[in-house]
């Protein structure tokens, strides 16, 4: 595909995306269900590196009922996907506040091959593939293990900032904080999370 056809494509889905958004304003209500098809995949894959597997499907339709709601907020100048993208990482937020509040321990299924600072829990170039396997499934739950004793914010800064790599700016405006303050939790709760994992790790080999 070359560049111009793209860029064609492009406007021609931002442009069916604020026909169906003024349509739903309107009055129109079923044209939403285009904005979800379009945008299902979109919204998925977001909360699915949040939440754990069971959980995503709420989450997910939690997040296009929030987004129906909050629809006239929505600018026609902006970017219906960065705007959708930005609702759907507040509700998982949302959802862990709530999970932290029942005291129950919460587990998120992740990505981590995202970030060097955990290649060192590896030890990849000592290891055989499936000796590799099992310590990448060894670092997966260590860091679930890791995430589930942060508060709700600090997941989300981490998981942003740290491990979906997420620029400061970015990570702020998706949860509605400043710079500065995801600055700072971003890099205190990088020590408390390493300094989590590195305990467990000591308890594990005693």
């Amino acid at each position: 595909m070359n560049f111009s056809k793209h860029k064609i494509e492009e406007q021609t889905e931002a442009e069916l995306d604020r026909q169906a958004v003024a349509a739903v304003l309107a009055g129109n209500v079923h044209r939403f269900e285009e904005l979800v098809r379009r945008h299902s995949g979109l919204v998925d894959s977001i909360v699915s590196r949040k939440v754990p597997t069971d959980k995503v499907p709420d989450v997910a339709q939690d997040a296009f009922i929030r987004a129906f709601n909050a629809l006239g907020g929505f600018q026609e100048s902006g970017c219906f996907p960065a705007w959708l993208r930005t609702i759907a990482v507040r509700t998982c937020l949302d959802f862990w506040r709530k999970e932290y509040a029942r005291h129950e321990t919460p587990f998120a299924t992740l990505d981590t091959g995202r970030g060097d600072w955990l290649d060192c829990l590896m030890h990849e170039e000592s290891l055989n593939n499936h000796d590799r396997q099992e310590a990448i499934d060894d670092s997966r739950e260590l860091l679930q293990y890791g995430l589930s004793r942060l508060s709700a914010e600090d997941r989300m800064v981490v998981t942003l900032v740290h491990l979906e790599e997420y620029s400061v700016s970015e990570a702020a405006k998706m949860l509605d904080m400043s710079s500065v303050a995801v600055k700072v939790r971003a890099h205190r709760a990088r020590k408390k999370l390493r300094t989590i994992m590195q305990d467990a790790l000591v308890e594990d080999v005693q």
